[in-house]
């Protein structure tokens, strides 16, 4: 065993750094992040952090503080937000188009309301009427932390998931109007100052130029998702009742969640069923065979209709059930800490 030795020559077609960055990709490990840099220059860095002041730079007009840790970036950590449609939901293909990111002012005249949301599973998903987008993080806008914290070893997730919000964002704001109605929602940190319009088109210009679409994995090779489409492939591929996103835990909006369908397959049976009840007035062009086969579907469509009933029952009395446990759970929790410090809490 001590005498076996590489058969190739010191000459080697492949240098050994490159065998061990790609050996390291076979295993899953992680190669060496070397090349790995913020996907915009320091130039055109929108925010400026002082590493000796702990503070954003004075001249943007602010005091407001960046994480110092890497532990502290909470949004690019959580499982929600990287990769989310590996663990939690396949086939987003169903529910998003790769890169199609409109922008703001396309919305607006769509008439969508924007809604700023604080989670990163979140961010660029839409129902009706409206369309849920997260605000800017700051801390990504500054090229020095972006270096020293996320391109990194260890810190590939979050990497990929601040590239692909980055380029999200380049995509929303493209114009003077959409970086107004951006400023208007507070989507920008306005913690960081005035940022002017100009200073935001080299930032997103940089962003578009150095993060290719085809580049990004996961969720964010997508652009916006359609949330009930997310909801149905969340529970097809999970064989389960839970949804991803419910709109208000209200026993109405629960309803409308689970049995919105019902409405068209009741429209559905009810035009068949009309249609034969005017072919069986007609006994001189019905067949005795049409006239069991119309028995037959009325009677399945009275049970079926009754197994609907009863499906929803129970998923609504489910829900009761589970909030008066909870609410219970808690009311002992308050009495417990009442009677230990001997007041209300």
């Amino acid at each position: 065993m001590a005498d076996r030795k590489s058969p190739y020559s010191p000459n080697a077609l492949v240098p050994q750094e490159k065998c061990t960055a790609s050996a390291a990709i076979l295993v899953g490990n992680e190669p060496k992040t070397a090349d790995r840099k913020p996907p915009y220059s320091e130039q055109n860095a929108l925010v400026v952090w002082d590493e000796e002041s702990k503070a954003i730079h004075p001249l943007l007009n602010t005091s407001t503080a960046l994480p110092s840790d890497p532990a502290d970036i909470s949004d690019l950590r959580s499982p929600a937000a990287q990769s989310f449609s590996l663990k939690r939901v396949r086939w987003l293909w169903t529910a998003g188009i790769p890169g199609d990111i409109r922008s703001l002012k396309r919305h607006k005249s769509l008439e969508r309301v924007i809604k700023v949301t604080s989670r990163m599973d979140e961010h660029l998903t839409w129902r009706k009427g409206a369309i849920h987008v997260k605000e800017l993080l700051p801390f990504l806008l500054d090229y020095g932390y972006f270096s020293k914290s996320l391109c990194k070893e260890g810190m590939v997730k979050e990497y990929d998931t601040a590239r692909g919000f980055l380029l999200s964002y380049a995509h929303l704001i493209r114009t003077e109007a959409d970086f107004k109605i951006a400023w208007d929602y507070g989507l920008l940190p306005r913690s960081c100052g005035e940022i002017s319009w100009e200073r935001w088109s080299a930032f997103a210009g940089d962003i578009l130029r150095q993060i290719p679409q085809k580049s990004l994995e996961g969720r964010w090779e997508y652009g916006e998702l359609q949330r009930g489409r997310m909801n149905f492939a969340y529970r097809l591929a999970n064989l389960t009742l839970h949804s991803l996103y419910v709109p208000d835990k209200t026993y109405r909006a629960i309803i409308d969640l689970y049995f919105s369908w019902l409405v068209v397959v009741v429209i559905f049976i009810a035009v068949v069923l009309t249609a034969m009840q005017v072919a069986l007035a007609a006994p001189k062009y019905v067949s005795e065979r049409f006239q069991k086969t119309a028995y037959g579907f009325s009677v399945l469509c009275l049970v079926g209709f009754g197994l609907a009933i009863l499906i929803m029952g129970f998923i609504v009395l489910s829900f009761f059930l589970w909030n008066m446990v909870v609410a219970w759970q808690t009311e002992i929790e308050r009495k417990r800490k009442k009677s230990q410090y001997g007041r209300d809490v």
